[in-house]
């Protein structure tokens, strides 16, 4: 069986509070549109996988 993720919203208001985490000020000025989309992408997996943030 498998779940559908983009229903999910517990699952999506986590991705939303990681992105919202990763857009600060430091973030926002040192990449360019399409680093900063990668770079957003990476950082939102590395935290869903470790776990591991300190908010």
């Amino acid at each position: 069986m498998k779940k559908d993720l983009k229903r999910n919203v517990g699952f999506r208001r986590l991705l939303e509070n990681y992105r919202k985490i990763f857009r600060i000020p430091e973030n926002l000025n040192y990449y360019s549109a399409e680093d900063f989309k990668s770079a957003e992408k990476m950082f939102v997996k590395i935290a869903l996988i470790e776990g591991k943030l300190k908010f």
